[in-house]
């Protein structure tokens, strides 16, 4: 339905009609006050009350961003569904994808760790990324599947996967179930959070909400 902004006690869309042009997936606002909204139709920025469209004509990989990161650093990253990863600013224009060391070209998130590199979560893994190293992080599962939908590191250093299996705990290289998925996905952890006072949330695809 496209992208809405709450105005005075409610929603006011700008939808178009068209289903598939108007599909947002994802919101992202960076340091500097920039909303980017990832879509269907390619990724847009919001700034000083106008919008701003990018797509592959003007220089990006493809035309569907998937997730939207800026770095502690300050550079912006996009993750897209079938063209990997991408340095949008600063310049230069740095890319990542199954050429170069990703286990898959579709992005679902990426976080920063504390030693400076970058974890993304993809359809075939999940990875590191550091000084232009790619470093495969294992994530176990029963069903031997591959899907990773988010990774995130805790204060503490630990490193959370979310994926169809459930939600993983990994310490030292060793992956532990702590809220276990199932065969038919209704399990699955799609989404991973940290807040202010240290508590991790988990988001399943079924409704379910943990705190841990």
């Amino acid at each position: 339905g496209g992208l809405a902004r709450l105005e005075h006690g409610r929603f006011v869309g700008s939808g178009s009609g068209n289903e598939d042009q108007d599909w947002v997936r994802s919101l992202f606002e960076d340091r500097e006050g920039v909303l980017w909204v990832g879509t269907s139709s390619g990724l847009h920025s919001y700034h000083d009350g106008r919008f701003t469209l990018y797509t592959h004509q003007e220089g990006l990989p493809g035309d569907k961003p998937t997730v939207v990161h800026q770095d502690r650093a300050g550079a912006v990253w996009i993750g897209f569904h079938d063209r990997g990863l991408y340095r949008f600013r600063p310049g230069p224009n740095l890319r990542y994808t199954t050429a170069n060391g990703l286990p898959s070209n579709e992005i679902f998130s990426i976080r920063d760790a504390a030693d400076g590199s970058l974890l993304v979560a993809t359809r075939e893994g999940a990875v590191s990324i550091k000084d232009g190293a790619v470093r495969r992080i294992h994530v176990p599962d029963p069903l031997h599947r591959r899907l990773v939908l988010d990774v995130l590191e805790d204060s503490a250093g630990t490193l959370w996967t979310a994926t169809p299996g459930g939600l993983s705990r990994i310490m030292k290289g060793r992956g532990i179930h702590i809220a276990a998925g199932g065969s038919t996905g209704s399990g699955t952890v799609v989404a991973l959070e940290t807040t202010r006072d240290g508590a991790l949330w988990a988001a399943g695809f079924g409704g379910e909400l943990w705190e841990l």
